[in-house]
């Protein structure tokens, strides 16, 4: 069943997206050369078409001192969501159950970040002018948008799959759920029999085999929504100006940077044509771009230095060695850390976050400001440090039992470990020096199980 704009019979899935922190939101913006909104102290932040609220909860619970607002149409969502924010205690968590055409600005206080995750890409057109809308209302000046949707050129092959899945299925009794589950056996049938399609096409053919392990909630608001649509990034980036949001960068921050997106010919002929093709453009046709992330500022953008920004804060990271350091696979490049400048970051973030103060002390010996500037940078890209927003004692997160063993302190993340562990491929553990949540590793989630 749905309403005009949207599924309705069926829930979407609960899953964390870590790409909407807004810790992941400001390195992406800052590192395109655009300030930030501040995450060190208080802010608001608006999820707008929030689910089932999984990364809202997490970021409430890592960022107590900043609140969090999540908008949806479909009561059960807000109920489950709800239920999980009065276990957690999370007071900095507000939800509301509501059409994003007929809510009122007003009725939301003044945001630093606004985001729009699952949605343009799968609602009608006056949906999707309502939330640019509210965004736009709702944003303080200098404020940040995300925007996700399916982009073109990537989807110009793959729209076919959700033609074939709809015209299958017209007029078919039964559920939502069950119209999907036989239009994935449809599709992956051709596929097995060889249907030309499949064989001239096998970003299509990979699709299907994907859609068969997919959870069935899944495919039904991702292909059976019917408004759904995918964008030239000029489209998206023109609605956005409609509304007094300006493009800056698109998320993560690497994509941001033609040396870690594309290969030497294709940065050649961006560089050739730059100035009288958008950028953008280019990018999306050399990269066949299925699903873009893009950020927009309200107003007039205010510059900035990314080092200067990467100075504000301290460095550390999540991952443990050999994770720590291993070879970093992006869009056109393997990026490796091989040198004595890297392993010295490596080994002193390993232990604990360095403030900028400390940079010259740990790395001076090995590397000039501007080169220790680079390598910061190029490690922040590639996902081996991250800013840190909040206390560096990883011992914080944790609480000792009377038997003299550890459980972790928050209840959301206890909660995490309970429903996860044996039913989900990863256990979620919320940080709150990173201002978000990162995958436990099984082992350690089976010590702190026990």
């Amino acid at each position: 069943m749905c309403s005009d704009s949207y599924v309705t019979d069926v829930p979407y899935t609960s899953a964390f997206a870590p790409a909407l922190a807004p810790t992941e939101l400001t390195v992406s913006c800052a590192l395109a050369g655009v300030l930030p909104p501040r995450v060190e102290r208080p802010f608001r932040y608006l999820d707008l078409g929030c689910g089932h609220a999984t990364s809202l909860t997490v970021f409430a619970a890592a960022m107590p001192y900043a609140e969090f607002w999540g908008v949806d149409f479909m009561p059960e969502h807000i109920a489950a969501a709800e239920a999980v924010r009065k276990q957690a205690g999370l007071q900095n968590l507000h939800l509301v159950c509501a059409d994003l055409r007929t809510l009122a600005a007003d009725a939301l206080p003044e945001m630093d970040f606004v985001v729009l995750h699952g949605l343009y890409s799968w609602v009608s057109e006056s949906v999707r002018a309502a939330a640019l809308g509210l965004a736009a209302q709702s944003l303080r000046e200098g404020g940040l948008v995300y925007v996700s949707y399916n982009a073109w050129p990537g989807w110009c092959a793959l729209a076919p799959l959700r033609d074939m899945m709809l015209t299958f299925t017209k007029g078919m009794p039964g559920t939502t759920l069950e119209r999907a589950q036989k239009a994935v056996e449809y599709l992956h049938f051709m596929r097995k029999f060889g249907a030309a399609y499949f064989e001239m096409s096998p970003a299509a053919a990979e699709l299907v085999d994907q859609l068969v392990t997919r959870d069935l909630h899944y495919v039904v608001h991702e292909y059976f929504n019917p408004h759904w649509a995918f964008f030239r990034f000029a489209e998206v980036k023109a609605h956005g100006e409609s509304f007094g949001l300006h493009y800056v960068g698109s998320s993560p921050a690497y994509l941001n940077r033609d040396d870690l997106v594309l290969s030497v010919p294709m940065q050649a002929l961006v560089e050739r044509w730059r100035g009288e093709a958008p950028r953008e453009l280019l990018v999306d046709a050399a990269t066949h771009e299925t699903f873009r992330q893009d950020l927009f500022v309200k107003g007039t953008p205010v510059t900035v230095e990314p080092c200067e920004w990467l100075g504000q804060g301290h460095i550390g990271t999540h991952l443990v060695r050999p994770r720590l350091g291993a070879p970093v696979r992006l869009r056109s490049r393997e990026l490796t850390w091989s040198t004595p400048l890297y392993e010295a970051l490596f080994e002193h973030v390993s232990r604990r976050s360095l403030d900028p103060s400390e940079w010259d002390e740990a790395l001076g010996s090995l590397a000039s400001t501007s080169e220790q500037e680079a390598a910061l940078t190029r490690a922040l890209l590639g996902g081996q440090v991250t800013r840190f927003v909040g206390a560096t004692n990883a011992a914080a997160q944790l609480e000792a039992k009377p038997t003299g063993r550890f459980r972790l302190a928050l209840w959301l993340n206890c909660w995490f470990l309970e429903t996860q562990l044996w039913t989900r491929p990863a256990v979620l553990v919320v940080a709150q020096p990173l201002g978000t949540a990162f995958v436990l590793p099984f082992r350690v989630a089976l010590v702190l199980a026990g």
